[in-house]
């Protein structure tokens, strides 16, 4: 695998940058999701142009194997002990978790253990 490196996705009206990793010659995988711009998702493939140590983005070539569920949390909750019993949870059945600006919660879920999501939030909501 590439080392990481950022990237400004140019989409519509929207500029977010988030970071990759090179897959081969013009194919990079996000290693985060962009937040405003909802089909660039963590392990998704995307192409980019490279020229002159610049990468430029030019679309989505493969759509993550993950499925993503998008959370607006108080930031207690994201910080709380429960929380972090659920983010080891989803990295032990093969997920990833992201949160962002204090609030936002994104679970990123193997296709095939989506049928999980209820086992992680009632460890959410335990005492």
């Amino acid at each position: 695998m590439g080392k990481a490196c950022p990237i400004h996705i140019n989409y519509e009206s929207t500029t977010e940058k988030i970071y990759i990793e090179k897959v081969s010659a013009g194919i990079y995988r996000c290693l985060e999701s962009c937040i405003f711009i909802d089909f660039i998702t963590y392990g998704c493939e995307i192409e980019v142009e490279e020229a002159d140590g610049k990468l430029t983005f030019l679309g989505l070539y493969k759509e993550s194997p993950f499925e993503i569920f998008r959370y607006i949390w108080p930031r207690e909750i994201v910080e709380s002990v429960q929380c972090e019993k659920m983010k080891n949870k989803i990295v032990e059945i093969g997920g990833y978790w992201e949160s962002a600006m204090g609030g936002l919660f994104f679970i990123h879920l193997p296709k095939d253990k989506i049928d999980r999501l209820d086992c992680l939030f009632e460890i959410l909501k335990a005492e």
